[in-house]
């Protein structure tokens, strides 16, 4: 029984089909839903510009709390500043969460070996298991 379930959120279209299955998980195991918002503070940032930034990011949290709360499950919210792979995992660790539900981009081959993906870091260094959301693909119709 999972118990936590631990959300991260960047505002993308694939972090929202990610929040569909962290709902469907915590319905099925009676958990709650942890939902994390990382302001990624590159010190190239005014504190003007890094302001908009945790205010888009407290919006993004509300939104999916809302979606969550809907369906009768406690949802925890969190904005912080810093690098979204270590925040994600301390995060996990210091609420023992029993599993990260995230969405994935589905970067490969060169932009990932040169940047790296947080979901590949996430689940390099998780002591939680990890489910990865990918985009569902558009079905084309057929003589159409």
């Amino acid at each position: 029984m999972l118990k936590r379930i631990l959300y991260p959120i960047d505002g993308s279209d694939v972090a929202e089909c990610a929040l569909d299955q962290a709902i469907y998980l915590a319905e099925a195991t009676g958990s709650e839903i942890f939902v994390l918002h990382v302001v990624e503070d590159d010190k190239k940032l005014d504190h003007s510009s890094l302001s908009i930034l945790r205010k888009i990011g407290e919006e993004f949290v509300r939104k999916a709390s809302k979606k969550i709360e809907r369906h009768g499950i406690v949802a925890h919210l969190t904005v912080v500043d810093g690098k979204p792979c270590p925040e994600i995992i301390n995060l996990a660790k210091s609420n023992k969460i029993g599993m990260i539900v995230m969405g994935t981009h589905g970067t490969g081959g060169l932009t990932r070996a040169l940047l790296g993906s947080v979901a590949d870091k996430v689940i390099r260094t998780s002591s939680c298991p990890v489910l990865l959301v990918p985009m569902p693909q558009k079905r084309e119709i057929a003589g159409g």
